[in-house]
């Protein structure tokens, strides 16, 4: 890293005084991508369809391109394979595993890996930018096979029992809050279901 001398005037004489190092931005902060949660898990039995969400925020100041792999293509299938996505924009990203023989004595060791870029503003076709791509940042998102029924969710309270003890009554002529454990609805998905674009692979070296 260059580093800039500082020297003080002192008569016709030059003094060194120091180094000093330029300041570095803060480029996580302008560019960066988060997931939530970082692990998927699917349930047995295994002979059928399951689907898991995960939440991709752009918390960063950059426009971004995002492109999705994944180690098993025939196994996986998403509704976003590559997408742009605005500062601050957050997009929910569907995966469903298809059916498939589970063999207890495997050790899997399959991923979702989420590849993002910066993105020129003057640009709309995600697929194109990634044509010419050739260094990107990722994250990976690690998924695991529990080979146990999968935890049934909390019973959502009857709309006209009492709340628990100790729990806060609803405002007069105002609606009961959610019951406990419920969820909001996913969003509808982008696009049709389809496989990722290629088996996660490094980067390039």
């Amino acid at each position: 890293m260059h580093c800039r001398l500082i020297y003080y005037y002192f008569g016709q004489k030059k003094r060194f005084s120091r180094f000093v190092k330029p300041q570095l931005r803060n480029m996580s902060k302008k560019f960066n991508l988060e997931v939530d949660p970082a692990t998927l898990v699917y349930y047995a039995p295994f002979d059928r369809r399951q689907s898991s969400s995960v939440k991709l925020n752009n918390t960063g100041q950059k426009r971004i391109a995002i492109k999705l792999r994944t180690s098993d293509n025939s196994l996986f299938l998403a509704n976003i394979t590559v997408g742009l996505m605005e500062p601050g924009q957050v997009k929910m990203l569907h995966v469903r595993c298809l059916p498939f023989t589970f063999d207890p004595n495997k050790q899997y060791d399959h991923k979702l890996v989420v590849l993002y870029i910066a993105a020129p503003d003057d640009q709309s076709d995600a697929a194109e930018i990634w044509k010419t791509v050739t260094a990107w940042r990722e994250l990976t998102i690690k998924v695991e096979f529990k080979n146990e029924p999968e935890p049934a969710p909390p019973a959502p309270q009857a709309p006209n029992a009492p709340p628990p003890e100790g729990a806060a009554a609803p405002p007069e002529g105002g609606a009961a809050p959610p019951a406990g454990g419920e969820t909001p609805a996913a969003p509808p998905a982008e696009g049709k279901e389809q496989p990722a674009g290629g088996e996660a692979k490094p980067p390039p070296a």
